[in-house]
């Protein structure tokens, strides 16, 4: 198992691309699956020390080390199905579920917390031993939401034989609080109405939104199943082509041969230095083109995507709508400036005329006739209009 984990630490002593080593130590911590086996190899050294001493106990620790790392081994192994078209986004699907499931425990943890030692503290009093607190106050609280009920939360089913008293016993919990009958003195009806709200929240509403949770997460990874295998392929094949080519246990050969290159002044190997491919210029071309091509019908398809969208089409007409009404607000701005023109332009005609009755009046004469104005003029011609309108209705009759 340690000469298998150990085919990974070429990953971060060997700096191929030249990024330095705090720098390849921060990706290297950022995947999950490098995680896993920085502590599987630390839990083997740990459990192999165990293992080599004398004492018994000891011995026994180092067994439970190697279970533990056993664990951890096996799901490192899971690491291996990303190369599968179906298998690989599940386990992407499984790694968001459980972040998800770390928040949500967060939320489960207050209402097991309360719930739990509040009705410790109504049916038990002046506990003393610690792993019985613990049980009575989250244990057995987090246990309910799976379906194992208490019984000791009413009187009915209450046996004193499977308690003890003074809680002197270690095996037995403490009895709650007895009256003179030797039956429990709290009241039962606010155990089970602690107990019914609990179950309210915790079973019903805390799990069905756990499972709408995950529900979205599956449905968003789902959607973009293929994407994201062909990303962990890529992934799995870079990692794999800047690691030794020898399997375990002869990769012992191919980190000897590594520090054997890394003592001698030799360059680096030309294939873990650049993990690509040199092309041609008209192939780069094409590439390049290519390249360009498919963003574009890319960002085409999310365009027309977003369009079909109902957010989009009333973002649209709310758009629409304010440009008409905008429109609609210049031509009234455009209308009320035309009529305070002609507003100013009745109201100068006027004052010329009064300008020319008064010089009348005071026996100012031009030689020249004064211009008629757009109101004469009209009226001047349906003066004229009207004989012209009568002569020909007369000969008609004629």
């Amino acid at each position: 198992m340690s000469i298998f984990n150990h085919s990974d630490t070429p990953q971060l002593y060997h700096d191929f691309d030249g990024s330095g080593f705090r720098r390849k130590a921060k990706m290297y911590i950022r995947d999950l699956w490098n995680i896993l086996d920085v502590l599987s190899i630390m839990l083997f050294i740990a459990g192999l020390a165990c293992r080599l001493q004398a004492s018994r106990t000891v011995l026994y620790v180092g067994k439970v080390i190697f279970c533990f790392d056993f664990i951890i081994f096996c799901l490192r192994s899971m690491a291996i199905f990303t190369i599968s078209r179906h298998l690989g986004p599940k386990i992407i699907i499984v790694r968001r579920m459980m972040m998800d499931l770390f928040f949500f425990m967060f939320l489960l943890s207050i209402w097991v917390v309360a719930y739990g030692v509040a009705k410790q503290g109504i049916m038990i009093e002046n506990e003393e031993r610690l792993n019985w607190i613990v049980r009575g106050a989250v244990y057995d609280p987090y246990l309910i939401i799976f379906g194992n009920f208490p019984t000791n939360i009413d009187n009915t089913q209450f046996d004193i034989s499977s308690c003890h008293v003074n809680g002197s016993e270690p095996l037995k919990p403490k009895c709650p609080v007895l009256n003179d009958d030797n039956l429990p003195m709290f009241p039962e009806w606010l155990t089970i109405i602690m107990l019914c709200v609990y179950l309210l929240f915790a079973n019903i509403l805390l799990l069905n939104l756990l499972i709408a949770i995950f529900n979205y997460t599956f449905q968003q990874v789902q959607d973009n199943t293929d994407t994201i295998w062909k990303f962990q392929r890529y992934e799995l094949i870079k990692e794999y082509h800047s690691r030794p080519a020898l399997p375990p246990p002869f990769i012992l050969l191919s980190h000897l041969i590594l520090f054997i290159r890394g003592v001698l002044p030799r360059s680096p190997s030309q294939r873990h230095k650049h993990f690509r491919q040199e092309l041609e210029q008209n192939k780069e071309k094409e590439m390049l083109s290519w390249e360009a091509f498919m963003k574009d019908n890319y960002l085409a398809s999310t365009r027309q995507e977003k369009s079909q969208t109902v957010e989009h089409r009333i973002q649209d007409t709310a758009e629409k709508v304010g440009a008409m009404s905008e429109l609609l607000e210049r031509e009234q701005e455009m209308v009320s400036a035309k009529m305070a023109k002609r507003e100013q332009v009745s109201e100068c005609a006027k004052a010329l005329r009064w300008i020319i009755d008064e010089l009348k009046s005071q026996g100012c004469k031009s030689k020249m006739q004064p211009p008629l104005m757009n109101d004469e003029e009209s009226s001047g011609q349906e003066t004229e209009d009207k004989p012209a309108r009568r002569t020909s209705a007369s000969k008609s009759r004629k």
